[in-house]
């Protein structure tokens, strides 16, 4: 009986190494999916704004989060109150929500700048946020 070495021994297999990825790239790659979201739902969301804007109903207890973004930095404003939302608003542009009236802690990150804030919303409400530099 004799013994066979194996002509093309295997090589072990590379270990994957995990990808750190810093906070703003993580913010950049929601920011993305955010619009790509956005602009997936853009013509039921401008009739629901639409609808809210022209609503004459008092009892009606929604309102509308325009967020003006001035800076040259995109952002992600996040809204906490009974319910969660992330808003992106690109920057030097705005975007708007929907939202039940209601008590909100509002937060994002702009150019670097911590942006925090708590907000009662009772009525259609217009946030601007950044300086737009000359």
């Amino acid at each position: 009986m004799s013994l066979q070495i194996a002509a093309n021994p295997k090589k072990a297999a590379d270990i994957p190494k995990p990808v750190i990825k810093t906070i703003e790239e993580q913010e950049a790659e929601e920011f993305a999916k955010l619009m790509a979201q956005d602009k997936s739902r853009h013509n039921a969301k401008t009739v629901n704004v639409l609808n809210q804007m022209f609503n004459n109903d008092i009892s009606d207890t929604n309102a509308i989060l325009l967020v003006a973004n001035n800076s040259d930095c995109n952002m992600i404003l996040r809204i906490q109150g009974d319910k969660y939302y992330n808003l992106a608003v690109p920057a030097k542009g705005q975007n708007t929500l929907v939202l039940p009236q209601g008590t909100y802690k509002l937060t994002g990150s702009l150019c670097g700048a911590t942006y925090t804030s708590t907000k009662v919303i009772q009525k259609n409400l217009s946030l601007a946020l950044g300086t737009a530099r000359k």
